[in-house]
């Protein structure tokens, strides 16, 4: 049987004694909170005389100390287990392809970045099998396919790596004419890729004055991360708009607040770009402000008496006899 281990580094925290592969997080079958039953069942026991009776309080520290190791694993696979930072990770099995063949699909849970794996060739009287192993990809769930990469392997397990476009939803592995022997992978990797797409296209904020209040409105968006907890963080090429910023997880959607607060009377529009480790997106915003003050205006005193006035009016009468 032939053993093949895995290029190893130690973390440097609290779990600095679990070593595990570059490409890989620790993973929780790794821990006790997996296995922890059969682990525990496996652990050495302290040995004593047959005529000695067991400590109560020695079997009471055992099942607290059972207790406390589960828990500890337990922890690790809440860590671990959700917050994976790839989209495919299958190591469950090695595959073959023998000379001309196709494998199964393997389909991406998201956007993808970068595919690794590792691969080898079986050899016949010491000479590796010719032709590469290839990789082929399709972004129509496995309607069609183009190849994105291939290579030549040797008869020892080895780690290739290429990257990928975000829209690839499978891939696959297959040798063609000119493959000799048998090919082997295993180990297969897809990094979620960083990305951020507004699905806010733009925002009109109307007509304001100036001595009206501020308005803020929601632009949304979706977005995928490598990494976990990343921070959103927006600018506009117009200063009348501000942009807030916001933390985010792994993959989903979330929103920003703009706010539209302008002094200087006039027609103002810009472009919102927000930013998430390295990935940006944007969308327009604009509104116009006008210098017209609303105001009240009051009289003081609000009512005048001019008392009373006598009017003389000159009037003459003619009066005609009739004859």
């Amino acid at each position: 049987m032939m053993t093949h281990i895995l290029p190893t580094h130690t973390t440097a925290d609290a779990r600095a004694s679990i070593q595990y592969h570059p490409l890989t997080p620790p993973r929780p079958s790794t821990m006790i909170g997996i296995n922890g039953l059969s682990n525990i069942a496996r652990m050495p026991r302290i040995s004593r005389p047959a005529n000695k009776k067991k400590s109560g309080t020695a079997t009471l520290h055992r099942m607290l100390l059972t207790i406390l190791l589960c828990l500890v694993g337990w922890g690790e696979v809440w860590a671990y287990g959700e917050n994976t930072s790839y989209v495919l990770e299958n190591t469950s099995k090695e595959y073959s392809l023998n000379t001309i063949a196709t494998g199964s699909a393997f389909q991406l849970s998201g956007p993808g970045k970068q595919l690794s794996f590792r691969s080898h060739s079986s050899t016949f009287w010491g000479a590796t099998g010719a032709g590469p192993i290839r990789v082929e990809a399709s972004t129509d769930n496995g309607s069609t396919w183009k190849e994105i990469y291939n290579t030549n392997v040797t008869k020892d397990y080895a780690t290739y790596t290429c990257d990928i476009n975000a829209d690839v939803t499978h891939i696959r592995f297959k040798t063609t004419t000119g493959a000799t022997l048998t090919k082997y992978y295993r180990d297969i990797y897809v990094t979620r890729a960083t990305n951020i797409t507004a699905t806010t296209t733009s925002i009109d904020f109307g007509t304001r004055t100036i001595n009206d209040a501020s308005i803020t409105k929601t632009a949304s968006f979706t977005f995928n991360n490598t990494t976990y907890n990343q921070r959103v963080t927006g600018s506009c090429t117009d200063s009348h708009f501000t942009v807030s910023s916001v933390d985010v997880g792994a993959t989903g959607s979330s929103s920003v607040n703009v706010t539209y607060a302008s002094t200087t009377p006039g027609v103002h529009s810009g472009t919102v770009t927000l930013s998430m480790n390295g990935a940006t997106t944007t969308f327009t915003v604009s509104g116009s402000t006008t210098a017209t003050y609303n105001f009240t205006a009051t009289a003081t005193p609000n009512n005048i008496a001019f008392g009373t006035a006598t009017a003389t009016v000159d009037a003459s009468i003619t009066s005609t006899n009739a004859s």
